[in-house]
């Protein structure tokens, strides 16, 4: 089954989560919220970044306590790799009164429920209506179109590459080493993932193997976009 929306959040602000998804199931949009999308005997954690995975928008709500939740970081940051990884995905902000924005969301506008839950539910409304439309993967994208989306995207974000390399724009190089995979991209200023690279993850438990497998992980990846770009190695380096 696939979704419009996840929500993540703190088990403490169960009652506002329940809110938000009763209003968005009225309005006909199809919702994973762990209380209602999990059974009994399920693997929770393979459930909850499967739903990440499926969903359309992660709509991740900000308090203080979703600032304590080592889950909730959990879930922000697969969200994090996948909306760089997946052109039709897309983390969406809630901030309500005591959250504060994650560092990873500094750049994303919010939708802001801080001083009335009217205003902030009509800002995520209007989030949700600018993007693609309700049940967007019931079938109404191929996979031809998708592919074409990406080779398009590609395009672009090698052009972008290739002008900040050449202006000496400032670029970043972010590393997740997740679970079964480290993923290693060149990204801007605005966080576009520019070129990345992909690596099975190796050596957790010995700091000096990692270390020595980090640096290869940098090092594919340089080439990479070296690879791409047709430009020196030593000019991707110098960035």
């Amino acid at each position: 089954m696939k979704y419009d929306v996840f929500f993540s959040y703190s088990s403490k602000d169960e009652k506002l989560a329940s809110r938000l998804y009763k209003q968005l199931t009225v309005k006909k949009y199809k919702v994973w919220l762990d209380k209602q999308s999990l059974s009994v005997g399920d693997n929770i954690a393979q459930r909850v970044f499967d739903g990440i995975g499926h969903a359309r928008y992660f709509c991740i709500i900000l308090t203080r306590n979703s600032s304590e939740s080592n889950w909730v970081k959990r879930e922000l940051s697969t969200a994090v790799i996948q909306e760089l990884e997946v052109e039709d995905f897309m983390i969406l902000p809630l901030l309500f009164r005591g959250g504060k924005l994650p560092r990873e969301l500094s750049n994303k506008k919010f939708a802001d429920f801080t001083f009335s839950f009217k205003q902030g539910w009509k800002e995520l409304l209007n989030a949700l209506t600018e993007g693609k439309p309700k049940g967007v993967y019931d079938k109404k994208f191929t996979l031809l179109t998708k592919r074409k989306k990406a080779t398009t995207t590609e395009q672009k974000n090698k052009k972008k590459l290739l002008i900040a390399i050449r202006k000496k724009e400032d670029l970043y190089l972010v590393m997740d080493l997740g679970g079964t995979k480290a993923y290693c991209a060149i990204v801007n200023r605005e966080a576009t993932n520019l070129v990345h690279k992909k690596f099975p993850t190796e050596h957790h438990k010995d700091p000096e193997k990692l270390f020595s497998f980090i640096k290869r992980c940098i090092r594919e990846t340089i080439d990479h976009a070296h690879e791409i770009c047709k430009i020196s190695t030593d000019e991707v380096s110098r960035k």
